[in-house]
């Protein structure tokens, strides 16, 4: 175990960057942090401190453990691990969520209002085995019940790569639309969704259209 008192605070680098916005004249000693490729982070000197920030605070920490497992335990111990959503009714389908015991991510399951067999439609355990992050940001099946259109985020950038999958046959389509942030809408012919993308702030101004089976190329702004 690394003693904390050996490991000292990392002190961000200073270097001189000077811009001007809207006629001020700013000074940003620490304007290097922020990666110009971000989401992606590949700089090298900006992971080396995020590593040395990383092992000093698992240092800071080391000696507090054994607490932070027992107050994990305690609070695990309160919760219903295999919790269940509650089943709604949408068209000819119910639809519900629910955790197994010991799983991190829900699955999703619909079942015929008539009568019939559970039918899981999408696992998040499986969309997030083998990945640092996974978040799934929106799912929506289609007005005929035969698609499900699903985003998720498995890189921490907040921005959330659109699927589709075919729920006869469980084969997902080839339109795969990246970069979105925004819930999902059908059209009412099930045949084409409105999404919108993730713009440089983080936000949607925008709406666009996608006609399964087409190229992202003839999707237009709305």
């Amino acid at each position: 175990m690394t003693d904390k008192a050996t490991v000292q605070p990392p002190i961000a680098e200073k270097r001189s960057h000077i811009f001007t916005a809207h006629g001020v004249t700013i000074s940003d000693d620490y304007h290097w942090l922020r990666d110009q490729s971000y989401p992606t982070i590949d700089d090298k000197d900006i992971l080396a401190h995020l590593e040395n920030e990383n092992a000093y605070f698992e240092a800071q920490m080391a000696p507090q453990a054994a607490l932070t497992e027992a107050i994990f335990q305690e609070m695990k111990g309160r919760i219903k691990e295999d919790d269940s959503s509650v089943p709604q009714k949408d068209g000819d389908f119910i639809y519900w969520s629910k955790f197994d015991e010991g799983a991190q991510y829900r699955k999703h399951y619909r079942k015929a209002a008539s009568g019939g067999a559970d039918q899981l439609i999408l696992d998040e355990n499986i969309l997030a085995k083998g990945k640092d992050y996974f978040r799934l940001g929106a799912a929506e099946v289609s007005p005929d019940g035969k698609l499900l259109a699903y985003a998720y985020d498995d890189n921490g950038s907040e921005r959330f790569d659109l699927h589709i999958r075919n729920l006869g046959t469980g084969e997902e389509l080839k339109d795969i639309i990246p970069g979105t942030l925004s819930s999902i809408v059908w059209t009412k012919d099930s045949r084409g969704l409105v999404y919108g993308l993730a713009n440089e702030n983080w936000r949607t101004d925008n709406a666009y259209y996608h006609r399964l089976g087409r190229s992202k190329k003839r999707e237009a702004a709305l």
